[in-house]
C-alpha cells in the first residue's frame, strides 16, 4: 500500500474514534444532562421569579415574621435534609411534612443531627421565622438566608433568601436600663436617653403605657442641639427579694409626621438585687496551689449603698486548713475612724499547706448594724 494513502486512512480512523457521537452510550453522562432543580426538593409555592426568594418588604421593629416554603420530594426515594443553616441569629428554620395518616412529622432542630427524612412524593414545609427584635441594624435592607443541604443526587444544595427592612423609629442609649447590683435596703435607678433613629424624623414619644416587673418609671422630654429626645428613668424600689429582677417599659409613639399612633417602643430593665454589703467574688477560691510557695487571691468587700461606709472589726476562717490560710483586710481611703466604702481582701495560703482539698466559710465582722456579719464560702486545692 502507498505510504501516503496508509497515513491518510490511519489519521481518519483516529479522528473518527476520538470524537463523541451524537448519542452517548447508555448510562454515560446521564447525571450531567439532568437540570438543577428538576430533582430533589422542588418548590411548589414560589412568590417571585426567584423561586427560593421571598420579600417581606418594610416591617416594623418588634414584628415576628414567618414564611413557609413548600417543596415536593421528586427524588424517587426517601430524601434526607441533612442540615439547615441560617445566616444570623434572628432567623430560625423548621421543617416538617404531613404523613399518610394525617399526622405531622416534625424535623429536628438539634445541632449536629440530621433534620428530616422526607418520603418520596411527600410535600415538606420549610418554615422560616424571623424575630425583628434580633436584627442588629434596623432601617437598612437585610437579606436573611438559610442554606439547605440534602442527600439529593440532583440538587443537594440550595439557599432560601428572605428580604426585609426593619423600620425602627427610636433608639435608646444605652439600649436597656441595667441597674446592675442594687442594694436591697435603698433600691436604685438607671437612665437611658431615647431619640429618633433618623435625623429629621418627626416621630415622637407620647407617654409611658406600661411598666412590667417590680419597677417604676418616669419620662421627661428634653432638647439638645435642636433635636428632641426623651429621658427615661427606671427605679427598683427598696425591699425587693434578693436575686435577679427583669422587666420593661413600653412607650407610646406617634407616626413619622408627629401625629397619630406609631409602633410602641419597649426598653428592657434588668437589676440584680443584692445585700447592702457584698464580697466580690462571691467565692474565695485558690486552685492548684504550690505548697512550697503558697498563693493569694485578691477580692473586695463593698458597701453598695451610695455614700455608705463601714469598718471591718475582724475576719476569720471557719473550716478546712484554716490554720494554714489567712485573711488580710485593708480599707481603701478610710476616714479618721477607719471606715470605708471599699475594703481590699487578700485570701492567702501559707507555705507548707498540706490539705489536698479544702473548703469552709470566710466570716467578716463589721460595725454596720444592718449587716454585722458577712459570710462567703472559700475553697481550694493543692497541686
Amino acid at each position: 500500500m502507498n505510504r501516503r494513502l496508509f497515513a491518510v486512512i490511519a489519521l481518519s480512523a483516529f479522528v473518527s474514534g476520538a470524537c463523541p457521537s451524537d448519542t452517548p452510550p447508555a448510562g454515560v453522562g446521564a447525571a450531567a444532562t439532568k437540570a438543577v432543580g428538576t430533582g430533589g426538593l422542588v418548590i411548589q409555592n414560589p412568590t417571585s421569579a426567584r423561586p427560593y426568594y421571598h420579600d417581606f418588604g418594610n416591617v416594623l421593629f418588634g414584628e415576628r415574621l414567618r414564611h413557609t416554603f413548600v417543596f415536593e420530594n421528586t427524588e424517587g426515594r426517601t430524601l434526607v435534609i441533612r442540615d439547615m443553616l441560617p445566616s444570623c441569629g434572628c432567623t430560625m428554620p423548621r421543617a416538617g411534612y404531613i404523613g399518610p395518616d394525617g399526622v405531622r412529622v416534625e424535623g429536628s432542630i438539634e445541632r449536629g443531627r440530621e433534620v428530616l427524612a422526607v418520603p418520596a412524593g411527600a410535600k415538606v414545609e420549610i418554615d422560616v421565622a424571623i424575630d425583628t427584635t434580633l436584627v442588629e441594624t434596623p432601617n437598612i435592607d437585610k437579606l436573611s438566608q438559610v442554606r439547605v443541604r440534602t442527600d439529593s443526587d440532583a440538587n443537594p444544595y440550595f439557599t432560601l433568601e428572605l428580604h426585609l427592612k426593619v423600620i425602627k423609629a427610636f433608639r435608646a442609649v444605652p439600649a436597656r436600663l441595667d441597674l446592675g447590683l442594687t442594694p436591697q435596703s435603698t433600691g436604685k435607678s438607671a437612665r437611658t436617653d431615647v431619640s429618633t433613629c433618623v435625623k429629621g424624623d418627626g416621630s415622637k414619644i407620647k407617654a409611658i403605657s406600661a411598666v412590667e416587673g417590680t419597677f417604676t418609671a418616669e419620662l421627661q422630654e428634653s432638647t439638645k442641639l435642636g433635636e428632641t429626645f426623651w429621658i427615661l428613668i427606671a427605679t427598683a424600689p427598696e425591699g425587693l427579694p434578693i436575686g435577679p429582677q427583669r422587666g420593661s417599659v413600653t412607650l407610646t409613639t406617634t407616626n413619622a409626621d408627629g401625629s397619630g399612633d406609631g409602633a410602641p417602643f419597649t426598653v428592657p430593665i434588668l437589676a440584680q438585687i443584692s445585700p447592702d454589703v457584698i464580697v466580690s467574688p462571691g467565692v474565695l477560691q485558690l486552685t492548684n496551689v504550690e505548697p512550697a510557695k503558697g498563693a493569694v487571691l485578691h477580692a473586695e468587700l463593698l458597701a453598695l449603698v451610695p455614700g455608705a461606709k463601714l469598718k471591718v472589726l475582724g475576719a476569720r476562717l471557719e473550716g478546712d486548713a484554716s490554720e494554714d490560710l489567712e485573711l488580710v483586710v485593708t480599707p481603701v481611703g478610710p476616714d479618721d475612724d477607719g471606715r470605708a466604702q471599699r475594703h481590699q481582701i487578700e485570701f492567702r495560703s501559707k507555705p507548707g499547706l498540706k490539705a489536698a482539698h479544702f473548703r469552709g466559710t470566710a466570716v467578716f465582722e463589721t460595725d454596720d448594724p444592718r449587716m454585722p456579719r458577712i459570710s462567703v464560702p472559700y475553697a481550694g486545692s493543692v497541686r
